[in-house]
This record gives C-alpha cells, structure tokens and sequence, in this order.
C-alpha cells in the first residue's frame, strides 16, 4: 500500500507540474511587448515600466483560458512559487508603488504594490484590441469589501478626452474589478451569489490547474482610434488598502492588433455598403478617417474627395511605417435617357416610355396636376416640358415645348427665342424680336416653375436698331447645374418671348 500511496504522490506531483503555467521574469519590458503582446498592424515605441521586476513576465501552459502571453501581478510571478492548484496561496508584498490612475479608480482606498507597462503606438487601423484573463487571491472571500484589488488599461491620444480605461465589462462602460464580476463572496471561500456579471466569472476555488481562486473568461480590451496617428496606453494593476493577496493580468501572445480594415464615410456617415448609387449631375463626397496623410486611388491627397463619376474609390492613410487602405467604394452614376417631347396636333410625347419611370408635366413653370403618362393632349398654349424620375430618385428634363393654341386642330410651335451657346456654364446671349425698342424684363425659372433670385445671375441689355432684334446677355454668377426657363416681357407685361437655359 506505501509503494502505491507513494506511486500516486509522484503522478499527482507530475500532473500539477506539467498543469501549471510556467512563467519567465527575466525578459526586458520592451521584449515583452514586441516578442510576446504585439499583433498585426501595430507599431509600438517608448516601452518603459514601473514596478518589481518580479511583478512581470511572459508565461506558457495557461489554463485560465489564455495559453501564452505576458502576465503582470500585484505580487511576484516567480514560479518559485507553484501556479496550481487552487490550494497554493500567492500573497507578496512587493515595490509600495501607487499609480494615479488606479487610485482614481479606487478613491478613497489606496493603491499598493502597482506594476504598471506603457507604451506609444500607432495602428494601422481605425481601432486596436487585445485579449486579457484577471484573476486573484483576493475571490471569493473578500468581494465586495475594501480590498477591491485593481487594474486599468489607460488609453489617451487624439479624439479621446483625458485618460480612457478600456478594461470594461463586454457592452459597458464598468470597469472589470472583483467587486464588479463575481459570484458573490462569503467569508468561506465558496461563492453563493448573488451574482454580479458572473457571466464572466470563472470560479476556481476547487481548480486543480490554477492558483488564483477565481478568474474572468477572457475578455477583449478595444478602442477607436485614429489610423496612423501616436496613442499612449498604460496597463496596470495593483493591490487595494493592502499589501497582500495577488491580483494579476494575463495578455494574451500577439493579441494587441489592429482591428478590420476602416470603412469610409459618404456624406460624413459611415458606409455600411459596398455600393452606392447617385444621379447623373450630383455628386457625393467620400471622405477617410482623420489620418496624419492620405492617397486616394483618384491620387488626391486630401480627406475628403468629391465624386461624380462612376468608380472604385479607395484611401490609403500612412506616417512612417504605418500605411493602411480602407475598403473599396463603388459609385455608381445613374444616367437617364433624356426625353424629347414633340407634338401633333394638340398630343405632346415624349420619346421616353417605360413604365417604370414617374412622368411630371410642366406648363409655363407650373405642375400639370394628374398628368402622369409618357403623353399628354394641350388645351391651351404655352411652353410644356416633362421631368421623369426613376425609382432611385433620379431625374432628366426634357425640352421646353412652345406651343400656340387657336383650337384642338391647330396647334402649333412660336418662333423661339434664340440662345447662344445653349447649354453653357458662364455666359450666353439671349436674342429675341423687339421692333418697337421696348424695354424688357428677364425672369429665370428653375424646373418646377420657381422664381430664381438675380442675385445669382446679371443681366446686361442691348438693342439692334436696324434689324429689331433685341440681345440680352446673361451672366452666370452662382447658378447651379441643371435646367432653367426664362421668360421676356415688356412694360406692359405681355411675353415678348421664351425659353430653357442649360447651365452645365
């Protein structure tokens, strides 16, 4: 019976020893973070730490849910000290370092034995994360008590107001501590409740593999932050009113990455979209993050550019080493066929029919109630035109049809007034019949029959004496794209003539 009492001994001594993590003092802060926490798409500077050089160190064999990683505590990590099983007590008192941002944290406790890593970083990303176990001695007897042993991941830089702990419960803004996930925590050792966020608990009173008598599940640190751009970070934990029972942080090998690739903004709203659609004459704006600098596929170099042609748009932000591309845009220009219209007789239609289309009538300016169809039958004269519309909203004008009217058989088109260059961007000339020499008025329409301010066009007036021409010349000073009308008219207000500007 001894031999085999003896046998059993060494087999559960083997099993606790291959079990338990392994930890390794002896690397440098700075080897700690670019051979063991660092990721893809970060790029990391400045590495100094506050505390005993037994507080850190990377380890392998976890069984708290992270394998390998860097593991910081409130105590020693020397694996003098055996890491399993739940039974083995790790309690020591190290450096006495307190750290403000832990204190805040913890107010009015105070903080004891801090163990503190930061570093400068930039991401090649819109954010970065890391994964992260806590655990302590402190579970389950001392919850809810003043010796909330605490820990903080302190993130600053641009964008962010002061110091942000991101080092929260999944979905909120609470920091993760013992009294904020557990099991409740009786003077006995064995949690009953009630709970507290133990979605995230782990209680390891009975744990055969892992010293700490509790832990959480493994969680994931995570912040936005601007590509490219230097942030600072501070990952910290320490004892709480006292220098005894370890708390500790385990950060999980190559987990402090760079998240997905940034999206853009269209309109300075996110784009949730691989494709967007715009009406042929508009346009969109496509704008990056706020990124140190920029390359568009169109080889612009600002953060916002304007589209308005079908494409793929893509940014790339960099400084340094540090160079991202954001997902690809598509833009997609919708081009409408555009309508004529032409009448016989009294019946105008347009040389555009699908029923899949929305079909407006204008007479003179004004909205054709109930005129709906490719077609539509005149009863009095006037200029007419058609707007269609699509089901993306898009729309195309047709010509302005001038039509006079002296009954249902006799209908048809007044000398139109002539405009040169129709379409035009900064000026044309307007010349009409004015034999008597009368002075004129001019009033710009837009589409749909809305009197445009001349505060956004001159006007300046000639007359041909010999051939009774007048000659009007518009000046464009802040007319947008599109369609307009106009209309001429004496001292007497009788329509001398009119027609359609193109402003292009």
């Amino acid at each position: 019976m001894k031999k085999i009492s003896i046998s059993l001994t060494f087999l559960m001594l083997a099993f606790f020893c291959n079990a338990q993590i392994i930890v390794d003092a002896t690397s440098t802060p700075d080897s700690l973070v670019q051979n063991h926490l660092l990721g893809s798409g970060v790029y990391v500077s400045n590495v100094t730490y506050t505390g005993s050089a037994l507080q850190i160190g990377s380890f392998t064999g976890g069984t708290a849910g992270i394998s390998n990683g860097i593991i910081m505590s409130s105590g020693s990590v020397d694996s003098t000290i055996a890491w399993a099983p739940a039974s083995i007590f790790r309690s020591s008192a190290m450096n006495n370092n307190s750290d403000s941002s832990l204190a805040a944290i913890v107010s009015p406790q105070t903080v004891h034995d801090a163990s503190v890593l930061e570093f400068d970083f930039k991401v090649a990303s819109d954010s970065v994360k890391f994964n992260f176990v806590f655990g302590s001695e402190e579970y389950n007897d001392w919850v809810n008590t003043a010796f909330n042993d605490v820990f903080g991941f302190f993130i600053s830089g641009p964008g962010i107001v002061g110091e942000q702990n991101i080092a929260l419960i999944p979905g909120t803004t609470t920091p993760v501590s013992i009294n904020n996930v557990n099991n409740g925590g009786p003077y006995s050792g064995v949690s009953t409740g009630p709970c507290n966020n133990c979605a995230y608990f782990v209680d390891n009173i009975f744990g055969t593999t892992f010293a700490g008598d509790a832990y959480t599940t493994v969680l994931t640190a995570q912040a936005a932050v601007q590509p490219c751009t230097i942030y600072h970070i501070k990952l910290a934990v320490a004892d709480v009113s006292d220098q005894v029972y370890d708390s500790f942080v385990m950060l999980e090998d190559n987990s402090f990455q760079a998240c997905a690739i940034p999206r853009l903004y269209v309109n300075n709203a996110p784009v949730l979209v691989d494709s967007i659609t715009i009406c042929s004459g508009s346009s969109v704006q496509i704008s990056s993050l706020q990124a140190p600098n920029y390359l568009w596929s169109t080889g612009e170099t600002t953060q916002t550019i304007t589209v308005t042609q079908t494409g793929d748009y893509v940014a790339s932000v960099f400084e340094g080493a540090c160079y991202v591309t954001s997902k690809i845009v598509h833009v997609e220009v919708l081009t409408l066929p555009a309508p004529i219209i032409a009448n016989n007789s009294s019946l105008i239609t347009s040389t555009v029919i699908d029923p899949a289309y929305t079909y407006t009538w204008y007479h003179d300016g004004n909205l054709i109630t109930g005129a709906t169809t490719y077609s539509y039958t005149v009863n009095t004269g006037g200029c007419y035109l058609l707007i269609i519309t699509d089901v993306n909203g898009c729309s195309v004008t047709s010509n302005n049809l001038c039509l006079t009217f002296t009954g249902v058989n006799n209908v048809e088109e007044k000398n139109a007034v002539q405009v040169i260059p129709n379409p035009f961007k900064h000026s044309a000339k307007i010349s009409f019949a004015n034999p008597a020499n009368e002075k004129v008025t001019v009033t710009v329409y837009d589409a749909i029959g809305k009197e445009i301010s001349n505060s956004k066009f001159v006007l300046n007036q000639v007359q041909d004496r010999n051939l009774g021409i007048g000659q009007i010349e518009l000046i464009n000073k802040n007319l947008e794209r599109g369609v307009y009308f106009f209309e001429i008219r004496n001292e007497s207000s009788e329509v001398k003539g009119k027609g359609k500007l193109v402003i292009e």
